[in-house]
């Protein structure tokens, strides 16, 4: 389910899914000692990684458009993005991330300045992991700033 509105300057996008993948791995074929049918690898950061066979995905994302120019900039929106994976694992803690941040333009330049929290999350977790089974090691929240530009052609 989703749902995306705008009610003047505020914009607002909400989902909720819910996936599921039957895995039928042998006991041998596991990943660090996980249970073979609690996940699927998949790959990214340069490695593969576990991602937890069934979930639910929540997400909720408030913006503000922003009036006016400074210079050649314009566009300016804030935006807050807040999403859980609750894994049906019991065994597996939940990944959570909340990105505040600012977007703004130039022409075809497009930029990006964000402070992510996050926790069990592969782009904030110390150990880059998250998306299955979580270390009980890294408990807490971990921080990131986060400066894009990009040049859409």
């Amino acid at each position: 389910m989703h749902y995306r509105g705008s009610y003047g300057k505020v914009g607002v996008m909400l989902q909720a899914m819910r996936y599921r993948y039957r895995t039928a791995h042998g006991a041998d074929q596991t990943y660090g000692g996980l249970d073979p049918n609690s996940f699927v690898i998949l790959g990214g950061f340069g490695y593969p990684f576990p991602v937890a066979s069934a979930g639910d995905i929540y997400i909720a994302n408030i913006s503000y458009d922003l009036p006016g120019r400074i210079g050649p900039f314009s566009q300016f929106k804030l935006y807050n993005d807040y999403s859980i994976l609750h894994k049906r694992n019991s065994a597996y803690r939940d990944s959570v991330q909340n990105v505040t941040g600012m977007s703004f333009s130039a022409g075809k330049w497009s930029f990006y300045a964000d402070f992510m929290l996050g926790k069990h999350h592969p782009y904030l977790s110390p150990d880059l992991g998250g998306l299955a089974s979580t270390t009980s090691e890294h408990k807490g929240f971990t921080r990131r700033i986060n400066l894009q530009a990009g040049y859409y052609f």
